[in-house]
């Protein structure tokens, strides 16, 4: 036998603890399953991928409590195929790289064994692409459309200050092009808002204030005399 007539091995899926739709493979794969929800059918299918602007791969999975969820793949990949990351431990990638998530090149370890081993890989991907917000800005993003580091944090301040001031966060992540709302929350979090996911999703301005917006709003359409 030679090794053309030798079988590439067996993709190995496995269930995503905490999603119940969705499988990781030991390749770095993530998909949804078959499934039935509401009368209707939705085949599986292979997951879209994109990489953040620290360099790891991103993909959006619905958890068993309905909420949307933005993961690194790495993290779902041993989730799946070892258990939940131990406290006070990290998920490392081996001398793959960072966008190499098979399972062969993750383990989870501690912080001082992570920098480590990034050190011995050496640095992340370059971000090649314009920033979203070029020519303005002439930072570089990993991902063709999307903006840079300096500006995805200035999203976060602004995010945070809308929040603050009671703008709904449908609408904070519309304002900037988002279509999930799990990362606009998450930087917004980080910029100093304080209120929960439940509260950002209801919240209201004002009720002067809403009214000097519609008004605003009306002068721009000339609907006002």
């Amino acid at each position: 036998m030679t090794d053309s007539d030798v079988p590439p091995p067996r993709t190995e899926w496995k269930p995503i603890h905490g999603a119940r739709h969705y499988e990781a493979s030991h390749q770095g794969l993530v998909r949804s399953v078959d499934r039935t929800i509401g009368g209707k059918f939705y085949p599986g299918v292979v997951l879209k991928t994109r990489v953040n602007n620290s360099g790891y791969e991103m993909v959006n999975i619905r958890t068993n409590d309905g909420q949307v969820k933005t993961c690194t793949v790495h993290s779902l990949v041993l989730l799946a195929h070892v258990g939940p990351r131990p406290e006070g431990m990290e998920t490392l990638h081996g001398s793959g790289g960072p966008l190499d998530n098979r399972l062969v090149n993750l383990t989870y370890g501690t912080k001082k064994q992570n920098e480590a081993q990034k050190e011995g890989a050496g640095a992340p991907p370059v971000p090649q692409f314009d920033c979203l917000n070029h020519p303005a800005c002439t930072g570089k993003a990993h991902n063709a459309g999307r903006r840079c580091p300096d500006c995805v944090d200035e999203v976060g301040r602004q995010a945070a200050a809308m929040l603050n001031a009671r703008v709904n966060l449908n609408d904070v992540a519309a304002r900037f092009g988002y279509t999930g709302i799990d990362w606009v929350y998450g930087l917004a979090v980080k910029h100093g808002y304080e209120g929960s996911r439940a509260q950002a999703r209801t919240q209201q301005p004002p009720w002067s204030r809403r009214v000097a917006a519609t008004l605003r709003a009306r002068f721009r359409r000339g609907d006002a005399a």
